[in-house]
């Protein structure tokens, strides 16, 4: 798996309290999401993240398409981004049952993340499309509110 997809979804995908994750695709896109989350929740700068990404594709080998993410960082939106889909994720995505789960390190980032990754195949055709939002609160902020607590 390339890091820009990875990236774009560490950035935005988990399943607890602390964040949440909506498949966007519901009803329209071909790929149906299986299992989805990232652990820990919500996740801690400069530590491992682990993303479970399955889906199943029940109808045709997909070895071309579009990759799309979107980001926003505490309202800010970033410019989107649009790729070959077989730059962001390993080509051919098979029939049936497909895992792309991964791990990495969380970066340097802080506050409210949205994200939304959006997949299409070469016609338009909707594959994939994930919203999520996490909250990461930056270790000083996260000391500061226990010592606040605390006293």
């Amino acid at each position: 798996m390339k890091l820009g997809f990875l990236a774009a979804l560490i950035l935005g995908l988990t399943s607890s309290t602390n964040s949440s994750i909506v498949d966007c695709g519901t009803g329209t896109s071909l790929f149906q999401i299986t299992d989805l989350a990232l652990t820990p929740d919500p996740p801690v700068i400069g530590k491992d993240v682990y993303l479970t990404l399955k889906f199943n594709n029940p109808y045709s080998e997909i070895e071309e398409g579009t990759a799309t993410s979107k980001v926003s960082i505490n309202g800010i939106p970033y410019p989107p981004s649009s790729d070959p889909l077989c730059e962001k994720t390993a080509c051919p995505l098979k029939v049936g049952a497909n895992d792309r789960s991964t791990s990495s390190l969380w970066p340097e980032l802080s506050g409210k993340i949205d994200t939304t990754i959006h997949w299409t195949d070469v016609n338009g055709g909707v594959l994939l499309c994930i919203h999520s939002t996490v909250k990461v609160a930056a270790a000083e902020q996260y000391l500061r509110g226990n010592k606040t607590l605390s006293s």
